[in-house]
């Protein structure tokens, strides 16, 4: 791969996000200067779909806090943070590569890389309520209201593997931890207090994809 360029679509989802659903889809781009180093960006997007964003999770603990929160005087709305863009620029180390042969006919090369480096994610700061009105329009018995847009810097930590196709395809698998800073919840942000305390957070995006070399590998 050495002095070329690496053009890759990829699509995934973060798992590890137990209030809602986020799935991806964006480019990834490197520049491969040896065999071993390369750098390069990753693009995501992930769409805001509403209420159908929302895991069982979220839908459960609303109603659940729904009748005590009517008893103990005051509001509960779960907080719900939807990643929509990202962004990482990172370095890729790759010192893991072999073949793999495939029922005694195919003989396929691999890399496993290493991947460190900053990014910058758009985060909409959102809040579930419950509401029984939306269950005739949504089936849920939630609501979804905006408090407005974040933008934050992660630290990017990941691996990956590339297994060569041809000389000039691979199929990708990509995961990656974008760990950053942000406010702890507030669960009764009608109350007039707001949280001091921050908190680490981690959004892990795994993707999948076909890369692309120009020129292609001899």
């Amino acid at each position: 791969k050495t002095g070329r360029f690496e053009l890759a679509p990829m699509g995934g989802m973060v798992p590890n996000d137990p209030m809602v659903k986020r799935y991806l889809g964006g480019l990834q781009v490197a520049y491969h200067f040896s065999e071993t180093f390369a750098a390069g960006g990753q693009f995501i997007y992930s769409p805001d779909l509403g209420v159908n964003d929302l895991k069982g999770l979220t839908t459960t603990l609303v109603q659940i806090a729904s009748g005590s929160s009517s008893a103990g005087g005051f509001e509960f709305q779960q907080p719900v943070d939807k990643m929509i863009l990202g962004m990482t620029f990172s370095a890729q180390w790759a010192p893991v590569y072999g073949k793999i042969n495939i029922l005694g006919e195919t003989v396929l090369n691999f890399d496993l890389y290493g991947q460190a480096g900053l990014g910058m994610l758009s985060i909409s700061k959102q809040y579930a309520q419950y509401d029984r009105g939306q269950v005739d329009q949504t089936g849920l018995p939630v609501s979804l209201s905006n408090s407005g847009n974040a933008v934050r810097v992660p630290f990017s930590a990941g691996f990956g593997l590339n297994v060569f196709i041809n000389q000039t395809m691979a199929f990708k698998i990509d995961a990656r931890s974008l760990m950053y800073v942000d406010l702890a919840p507030d669960y009764t942000r009608d109350d007039g207090l707001k949280p001091e305390e921050s908190r680490l957070y981690s959004a892990f995006a795994v993707t999948t994809g076909l890369g692309f070399y120009f020129p292609k590998m001899k």
